[in-house]
């Protein structure tokens, strides 16, 4: 059985997820439309991209192509790297294990040909 397949989907809908919930929680505050609005809406959609590459990348992972594999690493390192910068602001530790743990089982089970 394929799990690493499985905790790809798992990553896009923790992403998408919580891009999602931050948009929600960011609109609800019913701030005025500037700058620091706009910001906070595009945290939100990084995660929300985010989220839809790792989908999309699931049946690749599943069926061993390098290319979903490629994307959906590069992926997980970009989290990796957007969280490292709001750190600061928003130590989201959940979201760092998720991506650290996909970015590694995606290494080790990286199709050799």
């Amino acid at each position: 059985m394929n799990y690493l397949f499985y905790y790809v989907v798992f990553a896009g809908i923790w992403a998408l997820g919580n891009g999602i919930l931050h948009d929600i929680f960011v609109l609800v505050q019913k701030r005025p439309y500037d700058k620091e609005l706009i910001r906070l809406l595009m945290d939100g959609h990084i995660l929300i991209f985010a989220g839809i590459v790792y989908l999309l990348c699931s049946k690749g992972v599943k069926n061993n192509e390098p290319l979903a594999f490629q994307v959906a690493i590069a992926m997980a390192v970009f989290l990796l790297g957007y969280c490292a910068l709001i750190f600061k602001m928003l130590p989201s530790v959940g979201t760092i294990l998720v991506n650290a743990a996909a970015f590694i089982w995606l290494l080790m089970q990286y199709p050799r040909h």
